[in-house]
């Protein structure tokens, strides 16, 4: 049957063909006199090459580079500034181009909130329409807000969050907080403002919706607009379930330095900055106690413990009391959770101890003040070699900054007293005489610090000696077999000739401000560069690699060395900090001078 069809077509083909076609029709023809069975031959072979040739052939992409722009809003309704509005049913916006509409939820805000909220209606997938379910407040400015997570169809987001603002009164209040969020991904946290009236409390971040709330952007920069005159509270947020609320431990949260008013003597607020924080109030747990051998108790917690605590530990035998002598405690390296306790020879009897004011890394203390644990003693001796695990700087490392400290890492616990004796720091051009003079630190007798009196020089080869033979763990034992074992660490430091300067003065209009803490942190790379200076006298951040610079400063209010980032239950203001608005440039053999900051 389709035979007869493919020869039908021939002649109608042909018919139907004007005088260019003519050779065409001649091959048609001459396939149309072809006996059926050869007929049934060619047009099986010319189905299949024409099969293969749509198979071959394929669509070249699309030409020009990718789309990276993001979309913009083109058109408003009502227009920007409109005031004395006195009914609105609906909101509507125009983007410039085609955007995802599923990227829309929960990235518009009318401010302040409707009881009823509004309803969204597309056009396209350029106009949005908002259909209000409220009539409005009288003399009041409205912030109607689009997020930055609004995108378009290539998936590019709108690059600051947009803001309409109108009013039913005859005028928009214009009070306006501004800062900046010091955070690695701060585009699209949010920014909380509550007005302090008879009502306000520090607890409103909990459970109640601010008024007035804004974004910041992909820098960090954020501006809360329109705001009326009052009293205000701003803290950051991280909101992740959208709520509008804090919730402590799973957002992270932004405590302010201060509260802002806004009325005729100052209407505009600036370097309101944050720092981000996750705050942790549960208590750590015991989880449980168990003996690895027969003088090292193990002691898992529910969450890593404070690194600088000393730790109250007694144990007994629970039948007839017989204290079983601790020797020292101490954290595992890589997991601060877990508790070594080092003890005398045990038993397999079952003990009883007693922890007491044990302290998680954020300050919480442990329920009650002290916390009791059961073990089997474990008589089964303990067959591990001690070892020197680690060094700090490792061997043969260059360019070692010149406020380097040496860190070793032993398992088990080193004896103190052995490691001062056994343990030295030379520079490779006196190794005959004397060593670097400096200090151990053995917060922890499992990775005890030595840090040098003085900065280290310069381009210069030091060598970190340490004679294991007279090196003795807490059990007295050596961390070597062989009489004679020196064991040699090399390490070198940078080129002070390749360094660079920042100099500048920090300044304050506030009297109580006394000590700032100035951080410099490169735009390539994690480190940090701090000092300390007077308010007011000249800083020096010395040692700075080639490169572009970002500048913070602190004011240190409790002279603790550290930035104090506030808490919001109990309330506490965070200390102040500002940043330079500038990059700073870096060259070797050179002071970049005059970053100047301003409180």
């Amino acid at each position: 049957m389709i035979y007869m069809i493919v020869k039908k077509a021939i002649i109608i083909s042909c018919y139907r063909s004007g005088k260019q076609r003519i050779r065409s029709c001649h091959l048609l023809l001459a396939i149309y006199h072809l006996p059926l069975a050869t007929l049934k031959v060619v047009i099986s072979i010319l189905m299949c090459i024409g099969i293969l040739w749509a198979c071959a052939y394929k669509v070249g992409p699309s030409g020009g580079p990718e789309d990276k722009t993001p979309p913009e809003i083109l058109y408003t309704f009502p227009a920007p500034d409109s005031t004395n509005i006195d009914t609105l049913p609906y909101i509507e916006f125009r983007f410039s181009e085609a955007v995802d509409k599923s990227s829309i939820n929960n990235q518009i805000w009318l401010l302040p909130e409707l009881p009823n909220g509004y309803e969204l209606q597309w056009k396209g997938n350029k106009t949005l329409r908002i259909i209000l379910n409220d009539t409005l407040e009288k003399d009041q400015t409205y912030i109607f807000t689009i997020g930055t997570g609004v995108r378009d169809l290539r998936r590019n987001s709108l690059k600051s969050p947009f803001t309409l603002p109108f009013s039913t009164g005859a005028e928009i209040d214009h009070g306006e907080i501004q800062g900046k969020l010091f955070d690695k991904k701060p585009q699209g946290i949010f920014l909380y403002s509550y007005q302090k009236s008879d009502t306000f409390s520090a607890n409103m971040v909990f459970d109640r919706k601010p008024r007035y709330y804004s974004q910041a952007d992909n820098s960090g920069n954020y501006r809360l607009k329109y705001l009326n005159e009052a009293d205000y509270r701003v803290y950051a947020l991280e909101d992740v379930n959208g709520d509008r609320k804090y919730t402590m431990q799973t957002d992270r949260i932004g405590i302010p330095f201060k509260d802002v008013t806004i009325d005729s003597q100052q209407m505009q607020h600036q370097d309101i900055n944050f720092y981000l924080i996750r705050e942790d109030t549960t208590r750590p747990e015991l989880r449980r106690a168990d003996a690895l051998n027969n003088r090292v108790v193990e002691i898992t917690f529910s969450e890593p413990l404070h690194p600088r605590q000393a730790f109250a530990i007694e144990i007994e035998d629970s039948t007839d009391h017989t204290e079983l002598p601790v020797i020292v405690s101490a954290l595992e390296i890589d997991e601060p959770n877990r508790l070594r306790v080092y003890t005398q020879k045990q038993n397999d009897v079952k003990y009883h101890g007693i922890l007491t004011a044990v302290q998680d890394t954020a300050g919480n203390f442990s329920a009650g003040d002290s916390i009791e644990f059961y073990f089997l003693g474990d008589a089964e001796p303990d067959t591990t070699q001690p070892q020197l695990k680690s060094i700090e700087p490792p061997n043969n490392t260059k360019t070692v900054n010149y406020d380097a400290i040496i860190e070793l890492t032993f398992s088990p616990p080193v004896d103190s007293s052995s490691l001062k004796k056994a343990a030295h720091l030379f520079t490779a051009d006196s190794l005959d005489t004397l060593p670097v003079n400096g200090k151990w630190q053995f917060e922890s007798l499992l990775q005890p610090h030595f840090i040098p009196d003085t900065l280290l020089k310069g381009n210069q080869t030091y060598q970190i000696q340490i004679n294991l033979s007279e090196l003795k763990t807490i059990f007295s034992e050596a961390y070597t077999d062989s009489l004679d074992s020196l064991y040699i660490s090399h390490f070198t430091t940078k080129d002070w000739a390749l360094l660079g300067e920042i100099s500048g003065v920090v300044n304050a209009s506030n009297p109580a401000y006394k000590t700032a803490i100035i951080l410099a942190s490169p735009i390539r790379g994690a480190a940090t560069y701090t000092t300390v200076s007077p308010i007011g006298s000249p800083y020096l951040l010395e040692f700075l690699p080639e490169g572009s610079y970002l500048l913070k400063a602190a004011v240190d209010l409790n002279q603790n060395g550290v930035i104090d980032k506030g808490s919001s239950l109990p309330f506490q203001f965070s200390e102040p900090v500002i940043a330079s608005p500038d990059t700073v440039k870096v060259r070797k053999r050179w002071t970049t001078e005059g970053i100047d900051l301003q409180f």
